[in-house]
């Protein structure tokens, strides 16, 4: 689980388009239909941020009911009336998530930035195939120290870290 803390001031900073619903009420659910229509191939909304109740497992049931005309909208929004309502905030763009910092200590941006470099390297050095070169480094004890913040892997050079790779992996570079 990651962590992330925002400020409301952020959505005005970086301009977002945001849709805030109070409650289950008829524009809500008009929403949520529009949302989980399959068939419909345009984006739903245009929205950066969408703040409202959550459509969740607890009312999937009713809500099923009310997709195959089996319930009325009067009536299934009365059902909600004694269903305990809990909020979202759904961030649905990238400019969205420039409003959001990651709060937790994990490396996640420099591990990123290494693991780029050695598959690309893999790739060059033993022909193989993007897959193979992105399975064998995700899957090597390497990259679960990488992902440890105790050994502080993340913190050297790329290069250092590929060579461990190698050596646990017991590969050889192609000579030419």
């Amino acid at each position: 689980m990651s962590e992330f803390e925002f400020s409301e001031n952020d959505f005005t900073k970086f301009i977002c388009k945001i849709k805030h619903f109070e409650a289950y009420d008829e524009e809500w659910l008009d929403f949520v239909v529009k949302n989980r229509d399959k068939n419909n191939k345009t984006p739903p909304h245009d929205y950066d941020i969408v703040i409202g109740p959550v459509a969740n497992d607890k009312i999937q049931n009713t809500l099923r009911l009310y997709l195959k005309g089996k319930c009325s909208k009067e009536k299934f929004l009365q059902m909600l009336i004694h269903h305990e309502e809990t909020n979202q905030i759904c961030f649905c763009t990238l400019n969205s998530l420039q409003t959001i910092d990651r709060i937790d200590d994990t490396p996640t941006y420099d591990i990123v930035i290494i693991s780029e470099p050695i598959i690309e390297k893999l790739i060059l050095d033993f022909d193989f195939d993007e897959e193979k070169a992105t399975n064998l480094f995700f899957n090597s004890d390497t990259y679960t120290k990488l992902s440890d913040t105790e050994t502080q892997l993340y913190e050297k050079d790329w290069a250092e870290t590929y060579k461990l790779l190698l050596t646990e992996l017991k590969l050889r570079k192609n000579c030419p």
